[in-house]
């Protein structure tokens, strides 16, 4: 009785596997619109330092101004 539950839960997982591995491609998505407006100086932004040896990234927000002042471009590659 098991081995005839067996060959049955087998041939149906081989019939249903085709099917399930057919997918369908998602749509592609638009870039975002590029803004040519010159940024504020009091936007806020944060950077993630990953250190080596730690599990816990340092986070570290200051506003654009203030990265200039440090001599740090947060957008640079």
């Amino acid at each position: 009785m098991k081995a005839q539950f067996l060959i049955a839960a087998t041939a149906a997982a081989i019939i249903a596997a085709p099917a399930a591995a057919r997918t369908v491609a998602p749509a592609p998505i638009a870039p975002a619109p590029v803004s040519t407006a010159t940024p504020s100086p009091n936007q806020r932004v944060c950077l993630v330092d990953e250190i080596t040896g730690s599990r816990v990234p340092v986070r570290m927000c200051h506003t654009r101004a203030e990265w200039a002042k440090l001599g740090i471009d947060p957008f640079a590659k």
